[in-house]
């Protein structure tokens, strides 16, 4: 009996150890991602932003296009985990800042902007405030905001948080932080997802001093309410699941909408990311709400 409970015991402590691992190396990736290599210009597209340097935990840099009749309205941009604004600008920045006055930034540890500490929400939340008051600051009162995956998250606690964002739209955004190493576990098939799950987010807050739970979407998308949310979603997201979206939609307020794209993946395939493949639809639909500010 002895000896079997000491067999007991070393194999939970060696389970416990391996969950610890796991989690220890996922978050040393998620709160350093690799800087995704992704050229683009705007003049391109016959673009001509205004290079801006939003304070924030480090200087974040970002674009700034002004449009001519945007009646003291913008709409800020709020991209993904591992992307940035000029991996963004083809299939979404460029056709909102040809309607709207526009602020797109990279949050630390993407694009042009520093290093720093990637959290899943709270380190992201903040730059997010930073931008917005960055708006306020330059006469903008009336603030929509567009946030794709980990974006998406940040726009709906930004909201939340603060009453000049008018509209929000998210596509991709998932409603727990735990969700996206979680994602990246059942991908991969890994036992006991949700434990390693788990541990990766604890090991987050480790590394970074925060508790990403606290900015989890999902508590706070119902003080969005009576301001209009339209939830975006791929039906066949294999990064975010679409059960994030659905989540998402039950817990927050009217008006709100949820629009679930056929076909449709998630940024990380842009070639079947909602816009790409639904490019008409999703221009409307997200100009319903941005028009209205």
């Amino acid at each position: 009996m002895k000896k079997a409970l000491v067999a007991l015991g070393a194999v939970v402590l060696l389970a416990a150890s391996s969950v610890g691992f796991v989690g220890w190396a996922a978050s040393g990736t998620i709160v350093a991602p690799p800087r995704l290599n992704h050229p683009d210009d705007p003049a391109r597209y016959g673009l001509k932003p205004e290079a801006v340097t939003i304070a924030s935990a480090v200087p974040l840099k970002g674009w700034l296009f002004k449009h001519p009749d945007d009646k003291g309205r913008a709409v800020l941009f709020v991209h993904g985990w591992g992307s940035h604004t000029q991996h963004m600008l083809k299939d979404y920045v460029r056709w909102l800042a040809a309607r709207y006055t526009v602020l797109a930034f990279d949050m630390a540890n993407h694009g042009l902007s520093p290093d720093g500490v990637t959290t899943l929400g709270p380190h992201e939340v903040a730059d997010a405030h930073a931008a917005a008051d960055f708006l306020k600051a330059h006469g903008y009162k009336r603030l929509g905001v567009l946030g794709t995956s980990m974006g998406g998250a940040v726009a709906i606690d930004l909201a939340a948080e603060d009453g000049a964002i008018a509209a929000v739209v998210t596509d991709g955004a998932f409603s727990r932080p735990a969700n996206v190493p979680y994602g990246h576990f059942v991908r991969h098939g890994y036992p006991f997802a949700g434990l390693l799950a788990a541990s990766t987010e604890l090991m987050i807050g480790l590394r970074s001093g925060t508790n990403p739970e606290t900015e989890a979407a999902v508590t706070h998308v119902a003080r969005i309410a009576p301001r209009p949310l339209l939830l975006i979603h791929g039906d066949q997201d294999h990064v975010i699941s679409p059960d994030n979206a659905q989540t998402l939609f039950a817990a927050a307020g009217a008006p709100k909408q949820l629009w679930m794209v056929p076909g449709a993946d998630h940024m990380s395939e842009m070639d079947r990311c909602p816009h790409a493949l639904a490019a008409a639809e999703y221009e409307r639909r997200v100009e319903a709400l941005f028009d209205a500010l």
